[in-house]
């Protein structure tokens, strides 16, 4: 799990997140609250911006990790050993 910050285990599974796919949320983060949401809905409160694009963080998150954690459990269904998780953007898992 190089590049990687672990979050725990689940399900028996260590995970871990990269760097890069906490840059992304970010960049989702910060383009919502300052692009998208003022333009669309003008004349709210900025907090309220930011309220919405950390919801929308963290959903964005939750569902990279219930991906990768259909993943795994699919390879469990079929034999595999799955003993990590490690959350990028795109491609596959290192290692």
């Amino acid at each position: 799990m190089n590049s990687t910050f672990r979050l725990g285990r689940l399900v028996g599974v260590r995970v871990g997140v990269n760097w890069s796919v906490l840059i992304i949320a970010w960049l989702l983060a910060w383009n919502l609250s300052t692009t998208t949401l003022p333009e669309q809905m003008p004349d709210r409160a900025s907090v309220g911006y930011w309220v919405v694009e950390t919801i929308t963080a963290i959903a964005f998150l939750s569902s990279i990790l219930a991906h990768k954690l259909g993943h795994a459990y699919a390879a469990r269904r079929n034999g595999v050993e799955v003993r990590d998780i490690t959350m990028l953007v795109l491609g596959p898992s290192p290692g």
